[in-house]
């Protein structure tokens, strides 16, 4: 049999252990979305057990009432921080808050009106496992192949939230006995020794989600283009390579565009680099309005660019260019110096039987040259001319 306010104080040693590490966490990696959410979870979960301990010498508001409170707060923010963390829209703050406030008008009504400790219980199962669930579902909706660490705390949310939720409704449905010395039953003991547990596990799946958020940070870096975030040269062209060896096993089209901003030293000229560059990027967020999710997107280099459209033939693909141009044509920038407008030239090239990339560039280029040649803002194809 294990002694209650043992396995408290155990718990407050993890907690205090978790809000050091997540202290520090927070102040190193302040980029990271939600670090300090997490941080104010284990404060928030350290202080709900200190107020627990003392239950024989303070009234039952303080270790009762505002304890579990403050301890269903601490879940709240992990939902709020996992949110963020996610990119999802924060909660509603009335809403968090009347749940909070419902939670402790039921909590002290049955604490001093009508005391009854099995559905205190029910309540704080029922209100926690509750929030413990949600997390999960906003963890796990957002996990994926690269999301390791966030499917992680949703399963071990979704784990702690049936846990509540099933020792709630056990004790609605039967008399639990109000003990906190070495005479607690074993429920009792279950509950306290799985909150240790998770309390581990828990702060273990914020430093992977931290973690996780550099790396995948990293591996961005190492892929993007740092000024309009599409993919770098080298990455583009790795991509390419995989894009034509599909087209060429599933005897699909490919069509590559080679993109490139008219005129675009007299914008830095004119206006400055900063403004070439807002510029650039206002140039590539149209162009992925346009483009679906599997089209490959790359800066070549300076202000070109190139365009990799698997299954889209020459007449979709010239389609598609013509409302590239377009869109650039009509696009307005607005900075600091004045409002900018800029137009494209587009080559365009079919992969065939016997090409590489580096010659399906080579012909795109040439249609590049010929679009430029034939007067600037418009498409033309390397086997049918301007278009």
């Amino acid at each position: 049999m294990f002694h209650i306010p043992t396995l408290i104080a155990v718990m407050i040693i993890v907690q205090t252990i978790m809000v050091g590490l997540l202290f520090m966490a927070w102040r190193y990696n302040r980029r990271v979305p939600a670090v300090n959410m997490w941080f104010f979870t284990f404060a928030l979960l350290l202080v709900g057990s200190v107020l627990l301990l003392p239950r024989q010498t303070l009234p039952p508001w303080i270790t009762i009432v505002l304890a579990n409170t403050v301890l269903v707060t601490g879940s709240c923010v992990s939902v709020i921080g996992i949110r963020h963390y996610t990119g999802r829209p924060p909660l509603p703050w009335g809403y968090v808050g009347g749940t909070l406030a419902l939670f402790a008008l039921i909590l002290g009504y049955f604490t001093y009106i009508e005391p009854d400790f099995s559905l205190r219980v029910a309540i704080y199962g029922v209100f926690s496992g509750g929030i413990s669930l949600l997390a999960a579902y906003e963890g796990i909706q957002r996990s994926g192949r690269h999301n390791m660490a966030t499917l992680f705390f949703g399963v071990l949310s979704a784990f702690h939230g049936l846990f509540l939720l099933g020792r709630g409704i056990f004790s609605s449905l039967s008399k639990v006995e109000n003990t906190f010395g070495s005479g607690a039953n074993l429920l009792t003991q279950l509950v306290f020794i799985e909150g240790i547990v998770v309390t581990v596990l828990l702060g273990v799946s914020y430093i992977f989600l931290t973690t996780e958020y550099l790396s995948e940070n990293l591996r961005r870096l190492t892929e993007r283009d740092p000024l309009t975030k599409v993919f770098n040269r080298r990455v583009f062209f790795l991509l390419a390579e995989k894009a034509i060896s599909y087209s060429r096993r599933t005897q699909t089209p490919l069509t590559m565009l080679f993109l490139d901003l008219d005129h675009f030293k007299k914008i830095n000229d004119t206006y400055g680099h900063g403004v070439g560059d807002e510029v650039l990027s206002a140039f590539t967020q149209s162009v992925e309005g346009i483009l679906r999710t599997e089209d490959i997107l790359g800066r070549i280099g300076g202000e070109e660019f190139g365009i990799f459209l698997p299954e889209v033939d020459e007449e979709d693909a010239l389609d598609i260019a013509n409302r590239i141009c377009l869109a650039c044509k009509n696009l307005c920038v607005e900075t600091e110096r004045g409002d900018v407008r800029f137009t494209i030239s587009i080559g365009a090239a079919a992969l065939s039987d016997e090409e590489r990339v580096q010659d399906l560039l080579h012909l795109a280029d040439q249609a590049l040259y010929a679009a430029k040649e034939a007067g600037r803002n418009q498409v033309a194809f390397a086997s049918a001319g301007p278009g």
